[in-house]
């Protein structure tokens, strides 16, 4: 609608109004006033074509898009200079600055944790947060910049993989990613407060990459970083261990070395009035695997043989009190002609064939073997199924000094057999 100016002025009609004068002859005099009045007002009238093209390249914001654009460059906020289709998405402004139509970018590496927290986010307009995406976690790493981030990225990081989940399946011990975000030292995984000697320059890196330098104090019992397990998967093995002053519980073939492959073991003993020739008799498990062949061995009537996984039993002088003074009297040691005994925690069957590669005895056991101890007979060198070390009658009596997980080539209260 147009409108008359309302600055006062004085025009020719109003001055002819003050000034009465003849009308001259032959003149129209009305017309004129008409034409001025009208001439005042500045109207402009247009054509729709013309208001649509005015349209078109209206930029009220400023921001190079207009607000009535070719189709999917139109302007969505013309009022709003940091939204348009021509800016890139700005994760976390709480704005569409893209005009995408897809809200903000909350979660940059899609994998349904934000880089901000809900509580935090700002949205503006009416923009939702993502139905996809969590409102109560937040993601330790939603992006990495290539620059910045070099060091990160070269340490194998992926964005999408490091999630803040207990189940996250990318977690894995050792490999320096903190998969699940939980903040904790990748490098006991037996949380005993000790590491592994190898690990040290790992560690050390993992620190600095993920800026935990403040969180080592709690990782330690001493508030520094430790050094010198032997069994990162063995919490009850660690240096110093108070509870531990003549038994290391878990060397059991006394090398000096905590090894879960090594210090497995199958213990024979020959129950038969006669003496018996091992001599290519061998041990298979329950795949029918060749895990060892005896060369020469003979049993005496009596006699046990005690067959480790590897090592080098028996040589490390330790106060472990099966460890004192050598392997038990009379007993033959022998370890794996191949580089395990490969007998599984979950369950397994041990089978000795002999020469002519008859079965002559067998033992199946299950789960109750994956508790960190032998299975073994009780009592003695009976013929029943086996139980495990620590609830034998000799680990309950209460005037033993100590609970023992095994006792390969003794009897259960580590007498000899």
């Amino acid at each position: 609608m147009c409108a008359a100016s309302t600055t006062p002025r004085e025009t020719s009609v109003e001055a002819a109004a003050k000034s009465p004068r003849r009308r001259p002859v032959g003149r129209s005099w009305v017309p004129l006033v008409v034409g001025l009045a009208l001439a005042s007002q500045g109207c402009v009238y247009v054509t729709q074509k013309v208001r649509e093209e005015k349209l078109t390249n209206l930029d009220q914001d400023g921001d190079g898009a207009p607000y009535d654009g070719p189709l999917g460059k139109e302007d969505c906020d013309d009022n709003n200079p940091k939204k348009s289709p021509l800016l890139e998405e700005i994760p976390y402004d709480g704005l569409d600055n893209d005009c995408g139509g897809d809200g903000d970018l909350v979660d940059i590496d899609g994998d349904g944790y934000p880089g901000i927290l809900f509580a935090d986010w700002k949205p503006e307009n009416g923009v939702a947060w993502p139905d996809n995406v969590d409102q109560e976690a937040l993601d330790c790493v939603d992006t990495l910049d290539p620059e910045a981030d070099a060091d990160r990225i070269a340490a194998g990081w992926e964005p999408a993989e490091i999630f803040p989940s207990p189940n996250n399946p990318n977690e894995i011990g050792y490999d320096g990613i903190d998969s699940d975000c939980a903040a904790d030292n990748d490098f006991d995984g037996d949380e005993d407060g000790y590491l592994l000697d190898e690990v040290q320059a790992d560690f050390e890196s993992y620190v600095t990459l993920w800026g935990y330098e403040d969180r080592v104090a709690s990782w330690f019992p001493s508030g520094a970083a430790a050094y010198g397990d032997c069994d990162d998967a063995d919490p009850l093995a660690y240096p110093g261990n108070p509870d531990d002053a003549l038994y290391d519980g878990r060397d059991a073939n006394c090398d000096g070395v905590r090894n879960g492959t090594e210090d497995e073991f199958i213990e024979i003993v020959n129950i038969s009035a006669a003496a018996i020739d091992l001599t290519n008799y061998s041990v298979r498990d329950d795949s029918g695997t060749i895990r060892h062949v005896f060369s020469g061995t003979i049993l005496a009537p009596g006699q046990a043989l005690v067959l480790f996984g590897g090592g080098t039993p028996y040589t490390s002088s330790t106060t472990q009190e099966l460890c004192i003074g050598g392997a038990p009297a009379g007993v033959i040691i022998e370890t794996a002609s191949t580089p395990s005994l490969g007998l599984n925690n979950d369950g397994d069957t041990v089978e000795i064939f002999d020469s002519t590669f008859t079965l002559v005895s067998s033992y199946t056991y299950g789960a109750e073997a994956n508790a960190d101890q032998s299975l073994t007979r009780d009592p003695d060198l009976d013929v029943g199924a086996m139980v495990q070390h620590e609830d034998t009658d000799y680990a309950n009596d209460p005037l033993t000094l100590q609970v023992t997980p095994f006792s390969p080539g003794l009897g259960n209260d580590l007498s000899s057999l």
